[in-house]
């Protein structure tokens, strides 16, 4: 089959050629004036018609189907479903009403009166006041009638001789602390005419010292309280 094709390729070429070479030769050889002619009719030459070459026809192989393989479907399993547990409801506790307490009301307790502080003052005689030589000095007094270690005692100092403080006779105290007590100023002026006139200072004070009439002090005896000093003068009598 493939050589007959081949060679009827090779006659269709061969002609093809010899045609052209003609056409070639034509005009090469100068043309005599040509005559009016009655045109030739070529005579039809048949074209050889290519036999029909049947082109090889592979065989149909047939592609190797796949066989379906089935997948494997995995199984189906089934998801344990955890067993519902019940929440244990707690169990409602009273809770215990606390007892009520009486709150106790504290007794009333009497608020103690404080104690007033010892103290001592002079009310006769007055500042700068004539005085006899035989006088009475007159005070007030706290915190000490009702005390076993405190007394009054009243003091008088000569101003003029610079001294000393001399201890006069105990006070009569009363239970309202008031006192009193005779005090000398000098000497029996029938006897000393000379303390007439004379300048003295009279000072009352709050001890718990034991002290006697006419004992003599420079410097006042060691004291709780004292009162104001007041200043006299010795008068007529």
């Amino acid at each position: 089959m493939k050589r007959k094709t081949i060679e009827g390729l090779i006659a269709i070429i061969a002609i093809a050629a010899v045609v052209i070479f003609v056409g070639c030769v034509e005009e090469e050889e100068p043309a005599p004036t040509p005559l009016p002619t009655t045109p030739t009719t070529p005579e039809a030459t048949a074209t050889p018609t290519p036999e029909a070459t049947a082109t090889p026809t592979h065989e149909a192989t047939a592609t190797p189907t796949l066989e379906a393989t089935a997948t494997p479907t995995p199984e189906a399993t089934a998801t344990p479903t955890p067993e519902a547990t019940a929440t244990p409801t707690p169990e409602a506790t009273a809770t215990p009403t606390p007892e009520a307490t009486a709150t106790p009301t504290p007794e009333a307790t009497s608020t103690p009166t404080p104690t007033p502080g010892p103290a001592v003052t002079i009310t006769a005689p007055e500042e700068d006041a004539t005085v006899s030589w035989r006088e009475f000095v007159e005070g007030t007094s706290e915190g000490v009638y009702d005390s076993d270690s405190r007394s009054i005692y009243v003091l008088i100092y000569p101003t003029d001789v610079g001294g000393p403080w001399w201890v006069q006779p105990d006070v009569d105290l009363s239970h309202d602390g008031s006192w009193e007590v005779n005090c000398y100023f000098g000497r029996d002026p029938n006897i000393h005419p000379g303390d007439i006139g004379a300048h003295f200072r009279v000072c009352a004070i709050i001890t718990t010292q034991k002290l006697s009439e006419g004992q003599q002090w420079q410097k006042l005896p060691d004291y709780v309280v004292r009162s104001e000093t007041i200043n006299v003068v010795r008068g007529q009598k």
